[in-house]
């Protein structure tokens, strides 16, 4: 609502007006007759998150004179400050005054009201007014008086990355703080070992400490652990695997190799060249998913190494690369008290 007139004011609402005469003070703790004064109009700023800055009041006065005396001039006014922007001259009125503010940008409009007004016998009560923008009063010499708190609020903001607040998906916010976190903010308002794996992220275990599986960049550590495959094809050491031995490596690998093996039938073969790489393809897997090995290679990896061969054949050279891994040092030790056979 952009206009108001506060009948309860003055009495007479065709009343015109007259000069000014300005001071500035604190908003009153209470109001009463003190504060509302006869024959005054006094308008009050309430504005915390303002942090200083002024809101500038055009006041309108109509004197009631013969020809009447307009006058606008303008007041500016800082949170938790009053003026008296009009006082009624001795003898005068009634007088009519309007105060409109100019809400400046990024603040609700319109601002929300609280109006005290003061009768001819000294009475002050609180009048119930919607938010607005212009408000028009009158004042009479030792009668009527009006004081008006404008109150203004910031419009909200939507939450955003860089807004300085920790919202909702976000793990740091401003961008580049270091502050509270082990490493930098990123652009997206998250950093390397908040626990939450991004998609730049390979993982995230919530801290930066080396030697966990996790660097202190978020990528996964390839470890320096492996069992071989005369470890992996002994029966009582089938509790250890993580897939179904009679799985086909076609199958597991999603290649087309001769012999349509099991894992295991591939993991027991005797040779050189291709077969020598399957049983070191097959111990390569199990090392991956075995949560027991340290391996340098997720199953993944492993995966695509396999198929990477049977693409270009280069069984001899591939299969060093994973015989290096599978051969870096076993920590498995007999199953662990793990029933025997996975099948």
């Amino acid at each position: 609502m952009g206009l108001l007139a506060l009948a309860s004011c003055g009495s007479n609402s065709d009343s015109t007006v007259e000069g000014a005469q300005l001071k500035v003070y604190p908003i009153p703790d209470e109001i009463g007759p003190d504060e509302v004064k006869a024959g005054t109009f006094t308008v009050c700023k309430s504005a915390p998150e303002a942090d200083g800055q002024p809101f500038t009041m055009n006041t309108t006065y109509v004197v009631a004179t013969e020809p009447p005396i307009v006058s606008v001039p303008t007041v500016d006014l800082r949170d938790g400050e009053c003026e008296d922007v009009f006082v009624t001259s001795s003898g005068g009125g009634p007088d009519q005054v309007t105060i409109e503010e100019i809400v400046p940008e990024g603040w609700e409009s319109p601002p929300v009201l609280e109006v005290y007004t003061r009768d001819a016998n000294g009475n002050v009560f609180k009048d119930p007014h919607e938010p607005a923008t212009t408000v028009t009063g009158i004042t009479d010499f030792g009668k009527d008086g009006c004081l008006v708190i404008f109150v203004n609020m910031k419009e909200p903001v939507d939450p955003f990355c860089g807004d300085g607040n920790i919202d909702e998906g976000e793990t740091c916010d401003p961008p580049g703080q270091p502050e509270g976190q082990p490493n930098e903010c990123r652009e997206n308002c998250t950093f390397c070992g908040d626990g939450n794996v991004d998609p730049t992220e390979e993982c995230d275990d919530g801290n930066n400490e080396p030697g966990d599986g996790c660097d202190p960049f978020c990528n996964v550590e390839r470890g320096d652990q492996g069992c071989t495959p005369g470890y992996y094809k002994q029966s009582h050491h089938l509790c250890e695997w993580e897939y179904d031995p009679d799985d086909l490596f076609d199958d597991v690998f999603m290649v087309d190799a001769p012999g349509n093996d099991t894992l295991l039938q591939a993991l027991s073969n005797g040779g050189g060249g291709e077969t020598a790489f399957q049983r070191h393809a097959v111990a390569a897997l199990l090392n991956a998913a075995n949560g027991g090995v340290f391996f340098k290679y997720s199953s993944d990896e492993v995966k695509a190494v396999v198929q990477e061969a049977y693409m270009t054949g280069a069984f001899e050279e591939l299969k060093y690369l994973l015989e290096r891994a599978n051969t870096a040092g076993c920590p498995l030790n007999n199953c662990r008290g793990k029933a025997n056979g996975r099948r």
